[in-house]
């Protein structure tokens, strides 16, 4: 079953890469769906988070709520910059996709994500939608700790949340039942989001909210953009290495030793 799952994610980044290549607008716009998604996701979390905001266990409750955003955006067709880490390595390391294409997937669904993500900002901000936010309410708090956190451990919360990331997409693949998939997906977002994992497309809503709207010494643009940089390597490494590249070598061996076994009976 993983064997076929690897197979499915080698196809995956192909179909990614000819329609990149071929229709470029239609790439571009599945990349601001994402982000603009995952901006929904951000601001259902922040707040339903903000009402339990003194009751143990918020960053649950924020990240049940955020869950939802991956549902909609492998629903809807969306192209996510860290899922596509690991289509594209994975495409990749088989040869199916040059690493031309895959900088260039990774790179414009990075840039479509932040387009859909600000697009939302600038909505919400414009609605009013989220009333007063102040330097006690949940957003604030969060944005502050990401932007104040050292590089090293953001890179590091990087590789974790994608490792979960990219879990949330693979796991599904294993079922047939639209409610499991729905379920498998949303488990392992629930679980970075509650950790404090650094998820870089979902940073950049936060950011832009927060940015808007708690604006600080601790929060500032400078800091935001070092936190986006060091939260998407490490996304790249989780997804990349942690998740596509384990499968691979696993794959490889399980069809190596099946090979050997035909050969010796």
């Amino acid at each position: 079953m993983e064997k076929q799952i690897v197979d499915y994610m080698e196809e995956a980044a192909h179909k990614k890469t000819t329609l990149l290549r071929h229709a470029f607008g239609q790439y571009a716009l599945r990349s601001i769906v994402a982000g603009f998604l995952i901006g929904i996701g951000v601001v259902f979390a922040f707040s339903v988070g903000n009402m339990f905001i003194d009751v143990p266990g918020t960053m649950l409750f924020a990240g049940m709520s955020f869950s939802v955003a991956l549902v909609f955006i492998v629903w809807m067709g969306g192209e996510l910059f860290t899922s596509n880490t690991m289509y594209l390595y994975t495409g990749a390391k088989r040869k199916r996709v040059s690493w031309r294409d895959l900088l260039a997937v990774w790179g414009v669904s990075w840039v479509g994500n932040l387009v859909g993500a600000l697009l939302l900002v600038a909505l919400v901000v414009g609605a009013h939608s989220m009333g007063e936010v102040g330097s006690d309410h949940l957003l604030a708090v969060v944005a502050a700790k990401k932007m104040g956190t050292d590089a090293f451990a953001i890179f590091l919360k990087g590789i974790l949340c994608n490792v979960l990331v990219c879990i949330a997409i693979f796991m599904p693949l294993k079922t047939q039942h639209d409610v499991a998939k729905i379920m498998l997906t949303m488990l392992p977002v629930v679980a970075f989001f509650a950790a404090g994992f650094e998820h870089s497309i979902a940073n950049m809503g936060i950011f832009g909210l927060a940015l808007y709207y708690a604006p600080s010494e601790m929060v500032n643009v400078g800091l935001a953009l070092n936190n986006l940089l060091f939260a998407t390597l490490g996304n790249i490494v989780g997804g990349a290495l942690f998740v596509a590249a384990t499968y691979l070598h696993l794959n490889a061996q399980t069809s190596t030793n099946v090979e050997s076994i035909r050969q010796n009976a």
